[in-house]
């Protein structure tokens, strides 16, 4: 990748799964992109900014914002705060975190469309668009296990 001296940073969105087997390497890798100068928005829950934000002290931090989106446990009858799958602590309990992650989908893509990047980076099981690049409603897609670039 090029610095940001020779090309306009680039603005961002990283979506991790919520886990923090998925949202501690995205966070990580997001920091790179950020050292180099792009604009970086990790898109997550409240809970789950609170304990990545205590990570994001740099010399580039106002290159990295948290977007949080509610998410929806009262909707879907989970106590408050259980916003990560590792807080789930019964059958019942995961599924009603997944049911939750569906509608917490459509939240994330009603700010996405909102407020479009120039790209996505998701993991696997991330919530929000898109499922493949011919869905995809921004110039460029990245994911942990399929890359699609635009020409910038």
């Amino acid at each position: 990748m090029e610095s940001s001296s020779s090309s306009s940073p680039l603005k961002i969105y990283f979506i991790p799964f919520l886990t923090p087997s998925h949202m501690v390497p995205l966070f990580e890798l997001s920091r790179l992109f950020v050292a180099r100068g792009h604009h970086v928005t990790i898109l997550t829950t409240p809970s789950n900014a609170r304990s990545l934000q205590s990570s994001a002290v740099s010399d580039h931090s106002h290159l990295l914002r948290f977007q949080c989106v509610q998410f929806p446990s009262r909707e879907v009858g989970l106590p408050d705060g259980l916003e990560n799958l590792f807080q789930a602590t019964d059958f019942d309990s995961v599924l009603k975190f997944f049911q939750a992650f569906g509608i917490l989908q459509q939240r994330m893509e009603d700010f996405m469309e909102s407020d479009p990047p120039i790209a996505l980076y998701l993991t696997p099981s991330s919530p929000g668009p898109p499922t493949s690049p011919t869905d995809c409603k921004f110039p460029g897609w990245f994911s942990t296990d399929t890359l699609f670039l635009p020409s910038l």
